[in-house]
């Protein structure tokens, strides 16, 4: 080619033989070109020629601005597109780069570079839209970039970050674009920032580097003055679409396919791990990073280990988290995601675009293995993932049938990444923001942001630097607190060290407790000392203030009333008559009446006899009594039953009948003290008896000094004083009952008893009123009957604590006192750790979402949460709740090897004479705030699809609704169902009014869709009730809780879904339902029918909506989008939002 003739026409025309493409960028020109296409002589024809071309190119423009192409997308993309429109704000899957440039640069030519980095790359220039059903790529010839300059001069460090996350975290519109974000902030000429954002469907983390790389080459080239030249990329991003297509039809793709297949294979878990707030129904993305260093010795010790154990550093650290998660969920079969580059050939290294591919890599540790042998079984599961690679996990969701259910990830919520980090990252980790570099002739520092935050419920990434392992966890802020996520990473460092000590042992061997840990565990189990008690007995309290106050009101029964000195008399007459009638020290006084007037004086009476109190609920069935009391041995009976007494007649059992008891305390004759010996601390003061696992009923003995010690404790929770008036309300055969009445005892106050028929709201509200009650406590299913109903006339300005404990805490019914200004407690204690165990003071800043506590044990007691091998669980881990201390019951009358099965010595306490401790069988752990969260019975714990339930979550939510009055949800389990005895949620509810219904088609319809519907809007998608059963009333037991055993048995339904079928009534509602069935794969579909229930997934609601839009279903306003399915999941709600559309023909709008 001679130089010398050459013209710009002549010029061109070789460009295009060399397949050079050109076009103008207002008035600069800009070229693509192949390897070697452009060497030294072409490049300065180039710009000898630069205005003649740009002519040319001008003329020969077409009058089309942006030519573009439809591209097919990534199964992988497609995935992440319903994702973005699961939460279309979130700002999760916004990849960013930011840096500082203390070299001054302008803004023009890192506009400029960043148009060439924008035409270089087909990514860079692509948008989302969706044609007949199915999701494409639009390339568009000529990118647009979103570049705009800040200037931030003046301003401090504080307000910037603010603009650059602000900035980072504005949302992409996938279909207008552009998906590339640019933000140049001038502060001075030496300190810039550039901020890059762009959104994760057309960008990795891999295309993140290749991005920083290019572009600080081409920006050093054009700040220059030069041509900015690059090498073409090998490959196109289109290229990788269509051989990953290929692959994944193809025989190696179905080899891949078959592995996963089989790996996943089963009963996929859910990973159990507790959270300090209860998950979303839908899934909104949000995240934050806890950065931590493992120390440098660490950190090569790790190295060592992981050549001896001829592992990778990544399968090792991998091993070790596992093993954490294991140990803190308690769950042999775990799944952890990982990911890889996706880049199957080399040639695709220099192209940016979202190639990246989630790895599911599942391990089993039910052998319980040593670490090694663990290890080395993880290895291979990552070598098999890893040959295994190539098929997308999007297409490995969609086949296996997991479904989203709105709030988690499929397959696995936990993910884990091990990498080498380029400088940057590096300096950012180790938060050395002064570190710097030299790019492309730039002086360039890092700058600290965070980013794609939440996309799991936890991520952990270790970076692996020179000289040590820098890492960050990644956590969603709709599930854990920031104290949780420091706890999970502490304990991950601690168990690496104990790790390196000994990999040989096996992994319920490693101790996840660290000293520290350890001693702060301990300050939370134990109590602060209560107040001392001076060894005085609990009845002979009521003698104390008989003596000192003798006139003050004790106990109020009805219109009846005594004093202390009354309440001291009458009970000397009744214990005066036990001791004539031959009770002893140690005798059992059965008790089986209705709550009385005389209830206090023979209670009072019985301890002061020395006798053992034991009251039998007088509304059992005959049978079970009689079964009580042989059981027992008592030999004394007081009783208001008249057929059990004429049962008795003949037995050796002294019967008391009730009307001689109201003879002894009404009679005012002079009293005759029997001679009797006072009991002593140790002996029992009374025994109540509790349901067992076995379906016979426990005797739980308690001493007087267990008794007496808690009553000294729990008054000074209460903060007790002789002007209060507490309220007996519970059952006697319930402890609480005791605790009632002695707690105003030991203070001098007064006890106001109910009636034996259980009150109903106004009542209760109208005797807190009448009797100026200032303590009440109440079972929590009865409050939230009668919580919201309070008349306006009533002020109950004297109640000043309300205890709420022996069952579900109703958060939501609670919300509405904390105005009134009274304090609510939640309570908690088995009868076996001698009534209340555990109180927290409920917050009015307490998060709607997070479990309200049990709190921490009572002044001088001790609480733990230990794993199965007995050791202290990790804070925040989930364990069984053991209660120690001396306030505790001796055991279980008459049957010590059960006794012995629950109570044994307290390996913590560390004093001369080890105390007790008594396990629960309840489920616990320590929150973030240091206080204890019941999560259910050990042996009693509910799982849903293999996703741990808390019922009482789903209970709450919906005895939130104002139609409700009170509601149970239980797992149901019908075994001989075509569902072959599989569990199912089943809600049973009891209306406010159930004549709000009577004039629906269908009552039970009508109700199932509105709580349906409400659920769907505030619980993940599996902890909906699969049914509605309801009820006129919800049976209830004698202290006010559900009768569980008493509701009706759900219907049986031999439909895929359980919900009740409902015809269309229109065509809209016909069409839809007939695409519904053909897409899903069902004989028939109906309106309140839901489409995750039936099988749904992701790509199926894209198919759906496609079809939907293309048969006229869609509204005047513009065609239905896919996130539809996801909010409005039943043909029903889906038809009310739109707003009850027609049918419109084809081709109109």
């Amino acid at each position: 080619m001679n130089a010398s003739d050459m013209t710009a026409e002549k010029l061109y025309q070789e460009l295009v033989n060399r397949r050079v493409e050109l076009w103008c960028q207002g008035k600069m020109l800009r070229f693509r070109a192949p390897d070697d296409a452009l060497d030294p002589e072409m490049m300065t024809l180039l710009r000898r020629f630069k205005k003649d071309l740009i002519a040319i190119l001008q003329r020969e423009s077409t009058p089309e601005e942006d030519s573009s192409r439809v591209e097919p997308t990534t199964v992988g993309q497609q995935a992440l597109y319903f994702l973005h429109l699961s939460a279309p704000y979130s700002p999760a899957y916004n990849v960013a780069s930011a840096c500082r440039i203390c070299t001054p640069v302008d803004a023009a030519s890192v506009k400029t570079s960043i148009d060439l980095l924008v035409q270089r790359h087909e990514s860079l220039r692509t948008t989302l839209e969706m044609q007949s059903g199915k999701l494409l790529r639009r390339i568009h010839q000529t990118g647009k970039t979103d570049f705009a300059t800040i200037d931030v001069a003046g301003q401090t460090d504080e307000s910037i970050s603010a603009i650059v996350k602000s900035e980072y975290e504005r949302p992409f519109d996938l279909e207008t674009g552009p998906l590339l974000r640019v933000r140049w902030l001038r502060r001075a000429d030496d300190e810039q920032i550039l901020l890059i954002v762009l959104h994760h469907v057309v960008f990795d983390a891999w295309s993140l580097w290749i991005l920083q790389d290019e572009l600080f080459q081409i920006l050093a080239q054009v700040s220059g003055g030069d041509i900015a030249k690059l090498q073409s990329p090998p490959a196109t991003f289109s290229d990788f679409v269509t051989e990953q297509k290929a692959w994944v039809e193809g025989p190696e793709g179905e080899k891949d396919w078959l592995y996963w297949e089989d790996e996943l294979s089963g009963k996929l878990p859910n990973l159990d791990l507790a959270t300090d707030f209860r998950r979303p129904a839908r899934a909104e993305f949000r995240g934050a990073t806890l950065r931590f260093n493992l120390p440098e010795h660490l950190s090569t010790d790790l190295r060592n280990l992981a050549k001896s154990l001829r592992l990778t550093p990544f399968a090792l650290t991998l091993s070790i988290f596992k093993t954490l998660l294991h140990r803190v969920a308690a769950q042999d079969d775990v799944i952890v995601g990982t990911t890889t580059s996706g880049r199957s050939r080399s040639e695709f290294n220099h192209v940016i675009g979202y190639f990246v591919n989630s790895l599911a890599v599942r391990s089993n540790s039910s052998d319980d293995p040593t670490f090694s042998d663990f290890a080395t079984q993880v290895k291979s599961k990552v070598l098999g993932a890893i040959k295994h690679q190539g098929y997308p996990f999007a297409s490995i969701v969609d086949r296996i049938g997991r479904q989203r259910n709105g709030s988690g990830n499929p397959i696995f919520n936990v993910m884990f990444g091990l990498q080498k980090p380029r400088f940057c990252e590096v300096a950012t980790l180790l938060g050395d923001d002064t570190a710097e570099v030299e790019l492309g002739g730039l002086r360039v520092r890092p700058y600290k942001m965070r980013q794609q935050e939440g996309q799991c419920d936890l991520t952990m990434e270790l970076f692996e630097t020179e000289h040590s392992f820098v890492g960050t966890l990644k956590y969603d802020t709709d599930l854990f607190s920031k104290t949780t996520a420091q706890r999970l990473s502490d304990q991950f460092m601690h168990l690496c060290r104990e790790v390196v000590n000994d990999p040989q042992k096996r992994l319920s061997e490693y101790d996840l407790v660290s000293p520290n840990e350890r001693q702060e565990i301990m300050s939370l189990s134990t109590a602060d000392t209560s107040s001392s008690w001076d060894g005085t007995l609990a009845h002979q309290w009521v003698r104390q203030h008989a003596e000192s106050r003798p006139d003050a009101i004790a106990w109020v029964c009805e219109s009846d009333q005594q004093t202390y000195e009354q309440l001291d008399r009458a009970s000397d007459r009744i214990s005066a008559e036990l001791t004539e009638s031959g009770v002893t020290n140690g005798s059992l006084v059965a008790c089986c009446f209705s709550r009385c007037f005389e209830t206090a004086s023979i209670i009072l009476g019985i301890m002061k006899a020395g006798a053992v109190y034991v009251p039998l609920d007088c509304e059992s069935p005959g049978p079970r009594i009689l079964s009580l009391l042989s059981s027992c041995g008592a030999e004394t009976l007081i009783t208001d039953q008249p057929e059990l007494m004429s049962t008795l007649e003949s037995s050796p059992i002294h019967v008391i009948p009730i009307s001689r008891a109201v003879d002894l305390v009404t009679a005012n004759d002079e009293l005759k003290l029997a001679n009797r010996t006072e009991p002593s601390s140790s002996n029992a003061a009374y025994i109540l008896h509790t349901s067992g696992s076995t379906g016979s009923a426990k005797g739980v003995t308690v001493s007087h000094d267990a008794f007496a010690r808690h009553i000294v404790s729990i008054s000074e929770v209460y903060q007790l004083t002789e002007d209060d008036r507490v309220l007996q309300f519970s059952n006697l055969t319930f402890d609480p009952s005791l605790e009632q009445m002695f707690s105003a005892w030991y203070a001098g106050a007064m006890v106001v008893a109910r009636g034996n028929e259980l009150w109903a709201p106004e009542t209760l509200w109208g005797n807190v009123d009448q009797h100026g009650l200032t303590v009440i406590n109440l079972p929590p299913a009865y409050f939230q009957h009668c919580g919201g109903k309070v008349e306006n006339d009533e002020d109950l300005s004297s109640l000043r604590l309300m205890i709420l404990g022996g069952d579900v805490f109703p958060s939501e019914s609670v919300a509405a006192w904390r105005s009134r200004g009274v304090k609510i407690l939640n309570a908690y204690g088995p009868t076996e750790a001698v009534i209340t165990a555990t109180t927290h003071e409920v917050s009015p800043k307490q998060s709607p979402r997070s479990v309200t506590p049990i709190g921490r044990p009572r002044p001088g007691s001790r609480a733990y949460v230990l794993d199965h091998q007995g050791r202290l669980s990790p804070l925040g881990a989930v364990g069984r709740l053991f209660l120690a201390g001396p306030m505790l019951a001796d055991g279980y009358w008459g049957d010590a090897e059960l006794t012995r099965s629950v109570f044994c010595e307290d390996v913590f306490d560390e004093s001369a004479e080890p105390g007790v401790m008594y396990d629960t069988g309840d489920r616990a752990r320590w929150n973030a705030d240091g206080q204890l969260e019941f999560l259910g019975r050990v042996d009693q714990q509910i799982k849903v699809d293999g996703i741990r339930a808390d019922t009482s979550e789903v209970e709450s939510a919906i005895n939130a609704m104002p139609d409700v009055m009170r509601c149970c949800v239980r797992l149901h389990c019908d075994g001989n169902s075509d569902r072959s005895g599989q569990s199912e949620l089943i809600a049973w509810i009891q209306p406010s009014d159930c004549s709000a219904f009577i004039d629906e088609a269908n009552q039970e319809a009508a109700i199932q869709t509105k709580v349906l519907g409400h659920l769907r809007s505030v619980l993940p998608r599996y902890m909906v009730p699969r049914r509605i059963v309801v009820v006129e009333s919800m049976p209830l037991t004698a202290s006010g809780k559900i009768a569980h055993r008493q509701l009706p048995r759900p219907a049986k339904s031999d439909r895929r879904t359980v919900c009740q079928y409902v015809e269309p009534n229109n065509q809209w509602q016909s069409t839809l339902a007939e695409i519904w069935a053909e897409e899903l794969g069902v004989s028939k579909v109906g309106i309140n029918d839901n489409f995750f229930d039936l099988g749904g997934a992701s790509l199926t609601s894209l198919r759906i909506i496609t079809r939907a839009n293309d048969a006229g279903l869609n509204p005047n306003d513009g065609p239905m989008k896919p996130e539809l399915l996801f909010e409005y999941q039943t043909i029903a709600e889906l038809y009310e939002h739109l707003g009850a559309p027609e049918l419109t023909p084809c081709g109109q709008s």
